[in-house]
């Protein structure tokens, strides 16, 4: 299995947990997997400006280039 496969079946384990209402700490995650931290961080960072976006919060970027 590659990398990316992993980071792949992690993260779906983990969203499933947390949709079940499993409160899963990041942090615990990273440790539990610590050959795909970097992959990991980025994903999980991705994952949470979606989910700000979805809960109506204001984004922590508003604009990218020149689109906003």
């Amino acid at each position: 299995m590659t990398s990316e496969e992993r980071v792949a079946q992690v993260l779906g384990d983990w969203r499933a947990r947390q949709e079940k209402g499993e409160f899963v700490d990041p942090q615990a995650l990273l440790q539990e997997h610590p050959d795909l931290v970097e992959d990991l961080r980025r994903n999980l960072a991705m994952h949470e400006v979606l989910a700000a976006g979805r809960a109506g919060a204001t984004p922590a970027v508003s604009r990218v280039g020149e689109y906003r």
